[in-house]
């Protein structure tokens, strides 16, 4: 019986949450009729989408949330911003640092309404998992951004964890910000695979997510690194972010 009624709560959320999106949406489309000819980075449709995901959150009963070190996310320096990734509404709480900064994501999130679209209209670059092809164009598309003064926003590990654990890094991420000499922005959340589970639609009762920002690394003090020590430093740096964040991380 439990289970059957976070299943309706659930749809009722969603429900509400689309109903919202949709307005959300149309709006996001006007900031950008009414920006696109002269804010080439699209930082106006960023920080508006940043409003629109942090209101989702804060709409849902079923989420508390806690920002930590906000003041710490330079939101406007050029960089690679790199977060963990437990669930599919982890985009929701980097939204929450309000980064402008175009995201790289699976084609297939593109089909998705609403969600789909709005990548679209923000400009997120396009990957297709597995081709080589796309894996080339994809830097070519970044290097391209990087050119015309944004930052990319990433997940290093490349899939959602299955037990809330950092898993292994992709190089992608390090050797972008090498290459275009652009620090890197770090941050880490916990909570929100609990709240709404790989592979899962049921809203699993009330959570607590924790957000938080990591200091800002320059490229200077990174830069006589290679991608896989870079890789390594930084996965290390958000997994003691992350201890800090949940006590119990090591015994996950």
């Amino acid at each position: 019986m439990k289970r059957l009624g976070l299943a309706v709560l659930s749809i009722v959320l969603y429900i509400v949450l689309v109903s919202m999106s949709v307005l959300f949406f149309f709006i996001n489309l006007i900031v950008w009729l009414f920006t696109f000819w002269w804010d080439k980075r699209c930082v106006s449709v960023y920080l508006w989408t940043a409003l629109w995901a942090s209101c989702i959150v804060w709409a849902n009963p079923l989420w508390s949330t806690k920002v930590i070190d906000r003041k710490k996310f330079k939101r406007f320096k050029q960089s690679v911003i790199v977060s963990n990734h437990q669930s599919a509404i982890d985009m929701c709480y980097v939204f929450m640092m309000f980064p402008t900064g175009r995201w790289i994501s699976k084609v297939e999130n593109f089909k998705v309404p609403l969600f789909g679209w709005t990548m679209s209209v923000n400009k997120a670059i396009r990957l297709r998992r597995g081709e080589k092809s796309s894996v080339l164009q994809m830097f070519k598309d970044v290097n391209k951004a990087i050119s015309e003064g944004s930052s990319i926003v990433m997940y290093p590990e490349g899939t959602r964890s299955r037990d809330g654990k950092i898993g292994p890094f992709k190089l992608g991420a390090f050797e972008i910000a090498l290459k275009n000499k652009i620090g890197i922005q770090a941050m880490v959340q916990d909570g929100a695979g609990r709240a709404l589970p790989k592979h899962g639609w049921i809203m699993e009762g009330r959570h607590k997510v924790i957000a938080k920002a990591l200091d800002f690394i320059p490229y200077e003090s990174f830069k006589h690194m290679t991608a896989i020590e870079l890789s390594d430093h930084v996965r290390e740096l958000m997994e003691n972010a992350m201890r800090e964040i949940n006590p119990n991380y090591d015994n996950i």
